[in-house]
């Protein structure tokens, strides 16, 4: 993974192959949106070797929306530090629609801008997550 300045040049595999066979591999900023939100997804204690890692969204709602908004944006952007620390000065805000039960998370950089809205009730990323 290579940092450019203002970009986000990297390869993300996916668990696919194409018409040819051969593995389906996102890149720029179509992988690091989909490195943050398995981020996002990711239980803690998922892995061994990293039992912090990872926020945990999808049990965190399972009951109820309430939560303190600033605390999640402060862990969201921890976890990316550290665990991407590629994506440097990331800037996340976070927004709930109790009507529609939808988590809006706003990631921000000079590399990366895009909306990922996860479905509270399913815990699936509900759209194209791109601006």
């Amino acid at each position: 993974m290579i940092h450019i300045a203002n970009q986000v040049s990297t390869e993300e595999p996916l668990m696919s192959v194409n018409n040819f066979h051969e593995p389906i591999v996102v890149r720029d900023e179509d992988a690091a949106v989909l490195l943050i939100t398995r981020l996002i997804l990711l239980e803690p204690g998922t892995f061994q070797t990293h039992p912090n890692m990872g926020v945990g969204i999808v049990s965190r709602f399972r009951h109820g929306l309430d939560t303190d908004i600033k605390r999640l944006e402060s862990e969201i952007t921890t976890q990316i530090s550290k665990y991407l620390p590629m994506f440097t000065t990331v800037q996340v805000s976070v927004e709930i629609d109790n009507d529609n039960k939808t988590l809006k998370i706003y990631v921000t950089s000079d590399q990366i801008h895009t909306i990922i809205p996860i479905s509270t009730d399913t815990g699936k990323v509900l759209t194209d997550m791109k601006i």
